[in-house]
């Protein structure tokens, strides 16, 4: 009884010595564009890299903050371990490097280094633009209120993740869909929908039974990949 007690202790001493040093590491920098401009306008994630099932303790394994106006950040009471870096910029056409990067920024924190600095630089991208011409409204009358009624268009990247083409604008014609990706990269444009009947520019229906793919590369100096395509009826 008296082992299993100081055990006990003993377990909790090392807990309340690990809450009370570890936590106090500080990771600071600043976010630049390519072109050295200060990017001021989003958020920073950061995200540790060290798995949860591994720690003794359940432990805080991500943070958040809004940028500073020259770009900077500052995240403290980290513990020791390896982190890495998401940034999602709301002004600018920067790149997420969690997204579109080979290579994340990454920080080390340790008992006998307890404060890092790391400068992370963004690539800028182009718009993708995809115009969806809907004559007859039908994007309207039946998305969100029919059953299976979406039209789903995706951008995969060259390492397979997906990454949804949001809607930016609407009008009596139909809407405008568009998406940063980077410059120089391979990328297919995925448009399936179980419910619309879906064409190409030319006026030629997409396959009906699987997702309609078109490779594209975003080139410097070559304007804005741009895309068009009609919705010509339901297929219930």
């Amino acid at each position: 009884m008296l082992r299993l007690l100081l055990c006990l202790v003993a377990g909790t001493l090392d807990l309340l010595a690990q809450k009370t040093g570890a936590d106090q590491g500080v990771l600071s920098g600043t976010i630049l564009g390519e072109d050295g401009t200060s990017v001021s306008s989003g958020s920073i994630g950061l995200y540790s890299r060290q798995s949860p099932a591994r720690r003794r303790v359940p432990v805080r394994s991500q943070w958040a903050m809004p940028l500073n106006a020259d770009g900077g950040f500052r995240f403290t009471g980290l513990p020791p371990g390896d982190f890495f870096a998401c940034v999602r910029a709301t002004k600018g056409l920067w790149l997420d490097p969690c997204e579109w990067d080979d290579q994340l920024p990454v920080a080390s924190l340790s008992p006998g280094k307890s404060t890092a600095e790391i400068k992370i630089i963004l690539k800028a991208g182009v718009f993708a633009q995809v115009r969806v011409v809907d004559p007859d409204r039908l994007l309207s009358q039946h998305e969100s209120k029919t059953p299976g009624a979406s039209l789903l268009m995706l951008i995969e990247t060259d390492r397979h993740l997906l990454r949804m083409v949001p809607v930016v604008s609407t009008d009596s014609e139909g809407r405008t869909h568009r998406l940063i990706v980077p410059y120089e990269k391979p990328l297919r444009l995925i448009i399936q929908s179980a419910f619309f009947k879906v064409a190409d520019s030319a006026g030629v229906a997409v396959r009906d039974t699987e997702a309609t793919a078109v490779s594209f590369t975003a080139r410097k100096g070559s304007g804005l990949p741009s895309f068009s395509i009609q919705i010509t009826g339901t297929k219930r």
